[in-house]
């Protein structure tokens, strides 16, 4: 028996145990007023009987002749019921009886003044007093059974007790089944209930009974807590989930950050040698430079997938500024790595529509290599012989009230729109798309890591876009990034030009200056020192910045090249407090393969110029040098100007 009945039958347990109880009661005292009233009939009847005879009777007394009375007894006794007539004479001595005693009692001692009635187990009693002209002449005592009475009550109980019980039988019937149908809905939800505590599973529900007034109302009520449970419960899952997730991607994230640390330390020399070692080489040994630039560009795609390392750790400080996308869009597609992917796909047709002048503020670095990551991604998914790859870039103003695609607010936006006539992702691949390492490509593919999207995730995030992606098994995908336009994008672009030519005119990468190099990676300490050298400038390299310490108490440099991570527990931010209070006025450059970006922002607010993204070019390291020298000195630090880190 399932839920449901089990609580039914309680509920109507009850209601038809009392109606039942009623019914018996109402029986048995119906049964005693028929009795009682029975008890009365027969009375009446021998009172009848007695009425006849009381005058002759006392007349037998007075005259003495009592036991002449036997006839007239005799007569009484003859009435149905009655067992024994007696006459008792003033002094109450039985002068004449008929009859058997039923009680036992003796006749003298029940009678008295006034007519009396008394009931015994079987029968009952009558007592009369006789009077003659007004003078008390004696007793007539009457003893009869109750048979008739009994017989008559018998007959009535069995009649309505048949009668009863039908009514009773019916009523039952009836009022269970109207109990169960009123009671159903408690019923459903009672059965509902029970699946809910055994499965856990909060998604049944039980059917609605609109006309059940009151019990539907609760059913309903019911499903809406249920309904509510259950969204909590869906929720509840989805944020433990999240959280799971958060700890895993953290994981992977502090150990994503610190390879990545080691190989931007590594990829140094690799990315910058090959520039130097090419100005040495003769002018006609183009052999050679191709084995450089090949060199050059196989060690700055490892150093894109550390970018991308650290990008998806979240750990990269980002400097913003204004920028025109169709620029950045562009040097992408131009870029070699891109090109020979291009290359190696000869069916693949690329098709662009990008407007000018788009201006939004954000990290050209990051910005191109989540585009890059996108352009990628889109080439891989195609077929090398056919395929069509659109890339548009756009301004699109949304107002209030507006239709608006998913995530995006009223206001102005820079979109960049990247379409391919691809594989296309399933909606379960989707789920997944933003989970670093997951991939849907062949291993072997030139960006196999599964990086790209969740690259592209974090610098959406990171510049306040809304990343929008569809996507349908074989018919290909469209990813939308939307970024909020410039509130100065109206400038020119003659003018965003001559500012830009301005600037490049401006800066000198050569130098006679002394700058100090500080940085616990003995390759990269050298490396910087060769390009600097190179460049003119005089040079001093030390390994930590408690060393840097020293030397600046007793030397005077222009400006200092300083490494923001450091192992001996010194890093970059406590090097150049400690600097200024040393040597005020000190420039100073920080150089960052990883750093914790509120350290590297609170490094740049104290004073510092520039931060350098490592692996760098000869070109990244003398620019910013350059632009450090030129800047003014950093202002005196105050002990209330340090933040605590």
């Amino acid at each position: 028996m399932n839920s449901k009945l089990k609580l039914v039958e309680q509920l109507i347990k009850e209601p038809i145990k009392v109606v039942g109880v009623t019914f018996l009661v109402t029986f048995v005292t119906l049964v005693g007023f028929q009795y009682s009233n029975e008890r009365v009939n027969h009375r009446d009847r021998i009172e009848s009987k007695i009425t006849d005879t009381v005058q002759r009777l006392g007349a037998f007394l007075s005259m003495e002749k009592g036991a002449d009375s036997k006839p007239v007894l005799s007569m009484l006794e003859t009435e149905e019921g009655v067992e024994y007539v007696a006459l008792l004479d003033e002094t109450r001595t039985i002068v004449a009886n008929q009859g058997d005693l039923v009680s036992g009692r003796a006749p003298a001692a029940s009678v008295n003044s006034k007519p009396s009635y008394d009931y015994f187990f079987g029968g009952m009693q009558i007592s009369r007093p006789l009077y003659l002209d007004g003078m008390s002449a004696g007793w007539l005592y009457i003893e009869a059974n109750m048979n008739q009475a009994y017989l008559a009550t018998t007959s009535y109980a069995a009649v309505s007790g048949l009668i009863f019980a039908s009514v009773l039988g019916i009523t039952i019937i009836v009022l269970r089944k109207r109990l169960t149908r009123s009671l159903e809905p408690i019923g459903e939800m009672a059965n509902v209930m029970d699946k809910v505590v055994k499965t856990g599973n909060f998604a049944f529900r039980a059917p609605r009974f609109p006309e059940a007034g009151e019990q539907g109302k609760l059913v309903d009520r019911a499903n809406t807590v249920l309904r509510t449970v259950e969204a909590q419960t869906v929720e509840l899952h989805e944020k433990r989930t999240e959280l799971a997730n958060a700890k895993r991607l953290e994981s992977i994230g502090l150990l994503a950050s610190g390879v990545a640390n080691d190989l931007n330390n590594i990829l140094g020399p690799l990315l910058a040698f090959p520039d130097m070692v090419a100005k040495k080489l003769p002018k006609g040994d183009d052999e050679g430079r191709e084995l450089l630039s090949m060199m050059r560009e196989s060690a700055s795609g490892a150093a894109q997938a550390a970018q991308d390392l650290l990008a998806m750790a979240n750990r990269k400080a980002a400097s913003f500024e204004m920028l025109e996308l169709k620029p950045l869009v562009l040097k992408c597609i131009q870029s070699q790595g891109f090109q020979c992917l291009l290359d190696n796909a000869p069916g693949i047709r690329l098709e662009t529509r990008l407007e000018e002048g788009l201006m939004l503020d954000g990290s050209a670095p990051h910005l191109r290599r989540a585009i890059l990551n996108l352009l990628t991604n889109s080439v891989e998914a195609m077929d090398k012989e056919g395929g069509r790859l659109f890339v548009d870039a756009s301004t699109q103003k949304y107002g209030e009230g507006e239709s608006r695609p998913s995530g995006v607010a009223p206001g102005d936006y820079v979109v960049l729109r990247i379409r391919d006539t691809g594989k296309g992702m399933s909606k379960e691949e989707l789920g997944h798309m933003f989970e670093p390492f997951f991939t849907t490509k062949a291993q072997g593919s030139s960006s196999s890591a599964g990086l790209g999207l969740s690259v592209v995730d974090g610098v959406a995030q990171e510049h306040g876009a809304v990343l929008n992606v569809a996507s349908r098994k074989g018919r290909g995908t469209r990813v939308e990034l939307y970024f909020v336009a410039s509130k100065i994008a109206e400038q020119s672009k003659e003018e965003t030009e001559g500012q830009d030519e301005k600037k490049k005119e401006e800066e000198s990468l050569r130098g006679t200056e002394r700058v100090l190099i500080v940085d616990d990676f003995e390759v990269q300490r050298r490396l910087t020192d060769r390009i600097l050298t190179q460049q003119g400038y005089k040079t001093k390299c030390v390994p930590s910045g408690r060393e840097a310490l020293e030397v600046l108490a007793h030397e005077e440099f222009d400006i200092m090249v300083l490494d923001m991570i450091m192992e001996d527990g010194f890093d970059g931010l406590d090097t150049f407090t400690e600097v200024q209070k040393t040597a005020p006025g000190t420039r100073c450059v920080i150089m960052t393969g990883l750093s914790d970006s509120e350290r590297v922002e609170e490094v740049l607010r104290l004073g510092a110029s520039d931060c350098l993204s490592k692996p760098y070019t000869m070109e990244d390291l003398a620019r910013a040098v350059r632009r450090g020298l030129d800047s003014p000195a950093p202002k005196p630090i105050k002990e209330t100007d340090v933040v605590s880190g």
